[in-house]
């Protein structure tokens, strides 16, 4: 039962501090009682109070003025004397500051004793000086105590009421003839300055006055009576310190400006330490105090202590700024060195404290920036703000100072500030001539660490300042977009490409991004690098494997005919003689190797063991594989005999047509080479590549070569199918001697069919590599006159001559000159005319049967180009033309791309262009080769607008929101038509993307809309 008491007592005594006094006034009560029971119980009531911090029950009866039950509690056998246990304070002295004499006297009359001493021997005269009553005080010196009484350290009362400021009592102390400049010897565990507590007790020396105390605690009013009493303002501790010293320290402006008034030494030194009040001012930062010093006349305004430290030093350690504009005001040297040459300058200091404020305001005001003092050589200021990321600091510093100097470790600036992945102090640097491409001693640039950091914004801003993003790093290995490949980062991948990263550069070992990426089986990545014109047949240096070697070895199908679309050799050896069809022969992968040689691998090549892929399938006693690969044996034996009949088996039996024999000759090849066109058509018929040859060209230039028209036609005819961009490079392919097949035409005389490759798209103005044009080597009249007609053509449309009449004229002479390409990116009359903005001249020759499929070679299109320049009537021209043909082909006409991957509506300049696209079926979220969409690109307002309103109809009409109806009500009907028009990605129309997620209330709605607008 005591024991829940006891606890209950500890909460409510715990918390009495915040209870009201009717609630206090309850506590009490209850701890009365508990007091009443312990003493009846026969307690030990000289134990402390529980959760009471080291009182006992008699000390609560004295703070109660409780004289019964402290009766109570002696009788029961407690010390009227006894002492608390933190404090060590008796009843009496609880009594000091309760000022009722009467009750005083009661305690005196039960015996307790007036001249005890607690274990610092502070008697009773020192507890009323420190928390007592001027009257108690009295009371106690009439009793007979010692007013100078002093406890073990030589305190008197005055001392102790100087420490806690008690004014009243400190008056009837000197009123009673208490010595003013006692001295006393303080061991004490109060911290010097401010009454808390410390764990560890400091020697404040000897001779410590009053005044000394009052100064140090802020105790403004009894260092006034002590002055006004003849205290002596400049007594000195056996330390040196005065108390202006603690003034100064301690803030007090009261005190401090009496100690001035009475004229304190404000320059004197402590022994210990050599520092002056002024030190110790500036040191913990009491600015008032500093000025007020600073404006005695005749004060050392840059003293130096015993350690060097001057005021400005200390005020840079503590960083106290406006301590240090003050010191400098009033004249200290902004680039001292405290008198000693082997000690820091303030700014030094200041770095070497991480002060970056302070150094950003001495460098403003004029610090000396080059280094000198004890760290002069190791002294880095500009290296040194970097690190510390003091923004304020590097634009006062990298105009002053070489941005490209170099630290310990060889790095610059600029590369401590890119690892630190600090953009502004990177633009800092760049700005003030920071080399974007110095090394560190690691072989690092700045864009190197910026791209292993992934910092995207650095990478521009280097790159923008001349950072060279190809530069090989580290060891030798890797370029910053090798370094991407390797760790599979698409996105930094792709940021280095779009600022010109070249996807061919090789490091050390002759490996080269793509090799990266293939190893590492990353197709999205492959891809990327493939279309930013990664050569998929570089090799490496140790065995010469290709990427696409790598990629056969992995037999990673997707990668393998991901690389052979972008023109990988399927017959790269490397340097032990080992093809790719080899290896998947090896391995008896039947897939891959009819992806092999669907490509032209040679089906019978031999490697430096004399193994054929036969012989590898024999080895192994793959049956189906050796079926597959004896099958070509027979096609190409069958081809040799004109047997047509046997050819057609072999087809049909699975015979790959585009496979390649040792001689590097296909099937198609082969048949064209024997002239015999039933054979021809019949490979075409299957699919034959036309565009694989031999060093001697592709099937097209042996045709030409040979003069068989039929098989010409033939020929060009399956070629037109094939894509535009594949089409100019098989109609204009040329020979291992630079001969395209309009020169091979031209040396044969062969007007007819230098006239049918012309009107197929053939460049009438190529060199070969002696530099002879087809013009140049014409021996037929009419040939030559033919190719100076083109010439005339080309350069009134390049001189942006609208003479329609001059074109309409030479046109009329020879209107197959109509389609011919310029050796100048290989574009046509119609390309140019758009170009030039030959508006007239365009829709003319669009008239006159020009084909708007014939693209550049870099893949730009008629529409393209009328799309890019805004000419929107041209654009409509284009569309209309292929509309006639069929809407399938209108459809292929706006979505074609470049090489670079770029629709027409990627370029399209305006939002009417933007809507006649996709009216005619363009797909308005088709991506470029950056991954981007036309949505994403266009800077035009309402082009932006129209886009981003149809994703999200398209995306509504997915999800079957039926409010998708109202947004198409409220268009306008141009936008209605362009949205209704409009393709997503999966070629779909908005009702079809209705239809196929099965929203069909939707999509009747959407039917019956679209019947309205077609009425």
């Amino acid at each position: 039962m005591l024991g829940e008491l006891d606890q209950e007592l500890k909460n409510k005594a715990a918390g009495i501090k915040q209870l009201s006094r009717r609630k206090a006034a309850e506590v009490r009560k209850i701890m009365r009682k508990q007091i009443l029971r312990k003493i009846k119980s026969g307690c030990d009531l000289s134990q402390e109070f529980p959760g009471c911090e080291g009182a006992t029950p008699i000390h609560f009866a004295a703070m109660w003025k409780d004289l019964p039950l402290i009766q109570a509690i002696v009788q029961s056998g407690v010390d009227i004397n006894l002492r608390s246990h933190n404090e060590e304070v008796t009843p009496l002295e609880v009594s000091m500051a309760l000022d009722d004499l009467s009750f005083t006297n009661s305690l005196l009359n039960m015996g307790a004793d007036i001249n005890s001493r607690n274990s610092r021997g502070d008697s009773v005269l020192h507890a009323a000086a420190e928390g007592g009553t001027a009257r108690m005080a009295s009371f106690l010196i009439s009793k007979g105590l010692d007013v100078n009484v002093q406890n073990f350290q030589g305190e008197t009362p005055l001392h102790l009421a100087a420490k806690f400021n008690n004014a009243s009592v400190a008056k009837v102390l000197l009123a009673k003839g208490a010595n003013v400049n006692a001295g006393a010897h303080v061991i004490s565990d109060y911290s010097e300055f401010g009454m808390k507590r410390s764990e560890t007790k400091v020697d404040i020396g000897s001779n410590i006055t009053p005044l000394y105390w009052a100064a140090s605690c802020r105790a403004d009013d009894v260092a006034k009576i002590l002055i006004e009493a003849g205290a002596d303002v400049n007594a000195q501790s056996s330390l040196k310190y005065t108390p202006l010293h603690n003034a100064a320290q301690s803030g007090s402006m009261p005190t401090l400006q009496m100690l001035l008034k009475a004229n304190a030494n404000v320059n004197v030194k402590s022994t210990e330490t050599g520092r002056t009040p002024l030190h110790l001012a500036a040191q913990n930062g009491e600015t008032k105090a500093v000025e007020a010093l600073l404006n005695i006349e005749g004060i050392e305004i840059n003293p130096v202590a015993n350690g060097g430290d001057t005021p400005l030093m200390l005020a840079i350690l503590k960083n106290h700024l406006d301590i240090v504009k003050l010191l400098i005001g009033k004249g200290t040297h902004i680039d001292d060195l405290g008198g000693h040459p082997y000690f820091h300058t303030p700014l030094q200091e200041a770095f070497l404290h991480d002060k970056g404020n302070i150094a950003e305001w001495l460098i403003k005001n004029g610090a000396d920036v080059k280094a000198k003092g004890c760290c002069a050589a190791s002294f880095k200021p500009l290296h040194e703000a970097v690190e510390n990321e003091w923004v304020g600091v590097v634009e006062c510093l990298a105009p002053k100072m070489n941005v490209n100097s170099r630290s310990s470790s060889g790095g610059t600036p600029l590369l401590k500030a890119v690892l630190q992945g600090h953009r502004r102090i990177v633009e800092i640097l760049l700005q003030n001539g920071a080399n974007p491409n110095k090394t560190d001693d690691k072989n690092r640039t700045p864009l190197f660490v910026a791209a292993v950091g992934n910092q995207d914004k650095i990478i521009e801003l280097l790159v923008e300042h001349g950072g060279h993003v190809n530069t090989v790093c580290g060891d030798g290995k890797k370029t910053p977009l090798f370094y991407a490949t390797s760790t599979n980062n698409m996105s930094l991948a792709l940021l280095l490409l779009r600022l010109g990263a070249d996807a061919n550069v090789q490091n050390s070992k002759g490996l080269t991004p793509l090799h990266s990426a293939v190893g590492r089986e990353n197709y999205e990545m492959v891809k990327l690098l493939l279309r930013y014109n990664a050569d998929p047949n570089i090799r490496e240096s140790e065995k010469g494997n290709t990427p696409f070697y790598v990629a056969v070895k992995s037999k990673c199908l997707d990668l393998v005919e991901l690389l052979l679309d972008y023109g990988a050799d399927a017959n790269a050896a490397n340097k032990n003689g080992i093809l790719p069809i080899h290896v998947a022969a090896h391995a008896l992968d039947k897939d891959l190797v009819k992806i092999l040689l669907s490509h032209g691998a040679y089906y019978n090549a031999e490697s430096k063991g004399s193994s054929t892929p036969l012989k590898f399938a024999m080895v192994a006693k793959d049956a189906k594989l050796i079926t597959m690969l004896e099958l070509n044996n027979k096609l190409f034996s069958a081809i040799a005999r004109n047997d047509s009949y046997q050819i057609e088996c072999c087809v049909q039996a699975g015979a790959i047509l585009n496979a390649r024999n040792i001689d590097g000759v296909t099937a198609l090849y082969m048949a064209v080479h024997s002239g015999n066109s039933n054979i021809v058509n019949l490979m075409l018929k299957h699919k034959a590549n036309v565009e694989l040859g031999t060093n001697k060209g592709n099937p097209l230039l042996i045709a030409v070569a040979s003069g068989n028209e039929d098989l010409i036609h033939m020929l060009l005819k399956h070629v037109n199918k094939l894509e535009p961009i594949k089409s100019n490079r098989i109609i204009n392919a040329t020979t291992s001697q630079g001969s395209s097949a309009v020169q091979i035409a031209t040396e044969l005389n062969n007007m007819q069919v230098v006239q049918l490759l012309l009107q197929n798209g053939a460049i009438f103005n190529i060199q070969d590599k002696n530099n002879k044009t087809p013009l140049s080597s014409a021996k037929d009249k009419s040939i030559e006159d033919l190719f100076k007609s083109l010439e005339s053509l080309f350069e009134i449309v390049k001189n942006c001559s609208d003479s329609v009449e001059e074109i309409s004229r030479i046109l009329k002479k020879n209107k197959s000159v109509l389609n011919a390409r310029d050796v100048s990116g290989g574009g046509t009359l119609l390309y140019w005319s758009i170009s030039k903005d030959l508006a007239a001249i365009a829709k003319f020759l669009l008239k006159q049967g020009a084909d708007y499929c014939l693209v550049t070679n870099k893949g730009t299109s008629p529409l393209h180009i009328a799309a890019s320049k805004g000419n929107l009537e041209v654009v409509k021209a284009i569309v209309a033309n292929a509309i006639g043909l069929s809407p399938g082909a209108a459809r292929g006409i706006v979505n074609a791309v470049t090489v670079n991957g770029t629709a027409p509506l990627h370029v399209a300049s305006n939002k009417r262009i933007v809507s006649c696209l996709l009216q005619t079926g363009a797909i308005y979220n088709i991506l470029n080769r950056e991954n981007k969409t036309a949505l994403e690109i266009t800077q035009d307002e309402d082009t932006k607008k129209l886009l981003l309103t149809t994703h999200q109809i398209f995306v509504s009409m997915k999800t079957g929101d039926f409010q998708v109806m109202n947004i198409l009500n409220g268009l306008k009907p141009d936008d209605l038509n362009a949205v209704i028009g409009a393709r997503n990605a999966e070629s779909q129309t908005l009702l079809q993307v209705a239809e196929a997620n099965g929203h069909k209330k939707i999509a009747r709605r959407l039917e019956q809309k679209i019947k309205g607008l077609k009425a």
